[in-house]
């Protein structure tokens, strides 16, 4: 039974009805969030996770001059770099923002702004969704609250600040399900260029809900082929020059990472609140699956019970009309399965079912598949405020809706509250970074880039390193991005491979190193010319710094013997993360060092030793090699100073017996020890959850005899 006051799509009298629901948004921001994000000055709150590469980015573009394709931003990253799309900076902001740079301080952000505009959006679009189904302003604006508080976008807010564009979603839905719209292409083309210039996941989901629109359309006949081929091509021509413009086109060999079924969501992810809920208990789930978070809250759980019990009641009446919405029903399906992935959870239970490698390989665009939920989430969210506004006498639902929404806010709370602290941080544009000592002053004047090496996306200081650059106006490679050129990657590890072995570097380039790669850079660099040394806890190379007269000088340089030390028969290394002393022994081509040992990153890796090379030396290396899916072992080339000395296969862990010729002219020599790895794979390519290193084989100790 059907019971509204105002009929839907009836259009309330009074200007409140106008200011209602940019209020119910206003509101929830304040409550939440409160105005310490809307200074853009303060950056203190981007200054940790992903936010901090949001910022980066951003402020990397505004001070580069403009580009074609204008989303380019190639001080961040040199090299490796794409465009400000692949940092999620918000390319829609930052083509509005980038204009006025000479206006802006050192230190400007526009991501407050972007949150409040989430919100105000979500409240208006969740309004006008709900407006379908009753044109009651109160039961329109009651539903809107659970919009506005739903947890999905706030969990976003704290990191992933693009993702929180949910009202995006909310636009989509409600043109599925609105049987006439005014100006419905033009709606649909303006939700297709915000997505794409917001964030790729959130352009695919409005995607996918234009082509489920056009289907149910074309089907019902309110749309002929026609009509729907030309829609088609025109909003893809608008959208492929907007992605062209933002940078999309910019990573060669395609922008496919693979790992498709990690980060997915859930069965339970619908109840499962964590750490979202003053009442129910966390449930144990996937390691990834916190990709699909989707606590729907007890307060609309309760809704749902209201909503279900009229549907029991009077199924015909309660589901009156739902019927001609089926093709929307088949693509939230497919939403629900795409999320889940082919690698299906209950809990921490996983069944897995094969799907072409085609498909496997397209998924892996959107591996973060847990997102998708999200469409399926607010659809439930939509039909559970219909049943009860539909089914019950206004006044019943007036009660129910209150009701159920004081549970909700009650219960998500545990959420949404602690996480005021994060967006409240005293404002400020200090990130505390470690550079203290004076050097990193006078180095900012001389050299022009910064670079990281051995290269690679999100290293482990890639924050520290590009904040810095980004202060004092140098490009870097020391980035954080959502893709990266893996053949540039490569030619830039190659390249740093042959600077530290020739010792011949770029005088324009400040270089920061890695344990393994310094210790070599030391034994094999011209310490008369180049400054070599760890400040700060950062090893240096300073082209060129000992010749430069106004260059302050550091008391403690790095120096060969304390480097490298000579390796004598009987030494023995270990490569954990809790023994310093084999890491500088590490050449390029390793990982970060982990509690167990070292894994090789990449097909090639390298060992460079100091040998008494007088007599004939064994090395035993300890290995452990990456294995899965496909993949029982691992096959290792092996070369010491370019002369092939060994092949062979590992299949588990053991202990590698290398010799080491003797040289004629005896002595302690620098003996490079180079692995090669054709076997080399990414984890979340075999099954082995979320890593996205090519890894290989794993050093735990290396002995000399």
């Amino acid at each position: 039974m059907q019971n509204p006051t105002v009929q839907p799509g009836a259009k309330p009298r009074g200007g409140y009805a106008v200011v209602l629901p940019w209020g119910i948004g206003l509101v929830a921001f304040l409550v939440i969030m409160g105005t310490r994000v809307l200074d853009p000055g303060n950056i203190a709150w981007l200054s940790s996770g992903d936010s901090s590469q949001h910022y980066l980015g951003w402020s990397f573009f505004r001070q580069t001059e403009w580009t074609f394709p204008i989303g380019l931003n190639p001080r961040y990253g040199l090299e490796l770099s794409n465009a400000i799309v692949y940092s999620d900076s918000n390319p829609l902001l930052a083509f509005l923002f980038k204009p006025f740079a000479g206006w802006m301080g050192q230190d400007f952000q526009y991501f407050g702004f972007w949150l409040l505009a989430c919100f105000l959006l979500q409240g208006w679009m969740a309004y006008r969704l709900i407006g379908l189904a009753t044109g009651d302003p109160a039961l329109r604006a009651l539903g809107a609250v659970f919009f506005a508080f739903a947890p999905p976008m706030l969990i976003r807010m704290t990191d992933h600040l693009n993702l929180s564009g949910h009202f995006l979603l909310l636009g989509s839905l409600y043109l599925v399900f609105a049987p006439l719209v005014r100006r419905r292409r033009l709606a649909w083309g303006a939700l297709l260029a915000l997505g794409a210039l917001v964030h790729a996941y959130l352009f695919i989901m409005v995607a996918a809900l234009w082509g489920v629109d056009l289907l149910g359309r074309l089907l019902r006949r309110s749309l002929n082929l026609r009509a729907v081929l030309l829609e088609g091509v025109l909003l893809i021509g608008i959208v492929a020059v907007l992605a062209w413009q933002a940078g999309y086109f910019s990573v060669g060999g395609g922008g496919s990472t693979g790992g498709y079924g990690y980060y997915r969501a859930n069965l339970i992810s619908f109840v499962n609140p964590l750490g979202w809920s003053h009442v129910l208990r966390d449930q144990a789930q996937g390691g990834g699956d916190y990709e699909g978070a989707a606590y729907l809250g007890l307060g609309m759980l309760l809704l749902l019970v209201f909503g279900m019990a009229r549907v029991a009641a009077d199924p015909r009446g309660a589901l009156a009309g739902a019927g001609r919405h089926w093709v929307a029903y088949l693509g939230l399906a497919g939403f629900f399965v795409f999320a889940l992935s082919n690698n299906v959870g209950l809990g921490t239970h996983t069944w897995s079912y094969p799907i072409p490698g085609f498909f496997d390989k397209l998924a892996g665009y959107f591996r973060s598949s847990g997102r998708m939920l999200w469409v399926v989430y607010y659809a439930v969210f939509f039909a559970a405020i219909v049943l009860v506004v539909r089914g019950y006498p206004r006044r019943v639902a007036l009660v129910l809706l209150g009701l159920a929404l004081a549970v909700q806010l009650a219960d998500t709370s545990a959420g949404w509250r602690p996480l005021r602290a994060h967006w409240g941080k005293t404002p400020g544009g200090d990130w505390n970074l470690p550079m203290r000592d004076p050097f990193w002053e006078a180095a900012a004047t001389r050299y022009t880039r910064l670079r990281w090496a051995p290269p690679e996306n999100a290293g482990p200081y890639w924050r520290e390193l590009s904040a810095f650059a980004d202060k004092h106006g140098m490009a870097t490679d020391a980035i954080y991005l959502a893709r990266v050129r893996y053949r540039a990657l490569e030619t830039q590890r190659a390249d740093i491979a042959r600077r530290v072995e020739t010792g011949e570097y770029d005088p324009d380039t400040l270089y920061v190193l890695a344990d393994g790669a310094f210790g070599a850079a030391v034994m094999l660099g011209d310490r008369e010319r180049d400054l070599f040394a760890r400040i700060d806890g950062l090893n240096v190379i300073a082209p060129g710094w000992k010749g430069c007269r106004d260059c302050p000088g550091l008391a403690h340089e790095a120096d060969a013997q304390g480097s490298m030390p000579p390796l004598a028969s009987g030494a023995s290394l270990s490569f954990t993360e809790a023994d310093n002393g084999g890491a500088r022994y590490l050449g390029l081509g390793w990982s970060q060092r982990e509690a167990w040992g070292t894994w090789s990153d990449g097909r090639h890796a390298s060992l460079l030793l100091p040998l008494d090379r007088s007599a004939p030396r064994e090395l035993l290396l300890d290995v452990q090699p990456l294995l899965g899916e496909n993949l029982p072992a691992q096959r290792v080339q092996v070369r010491v100073d370019g002369a092939e000395v060994a092949d062979f296969t590992v299949t588990a862990r053991q202990t590698v017996s290398l010799a080491v010729p003797g040289a004629p002219q005896g002595g302690v020599r620098m003996t490079r020890v180079e692995l090669t790895l054709p076997d080399a794979a990414r984890p979340v390519d075999i099954g082995g959850g979320e890593d996205l290193r090519r890894l290989g084989l794993g050093l735990i100790g290396l002995t000399v005899r």
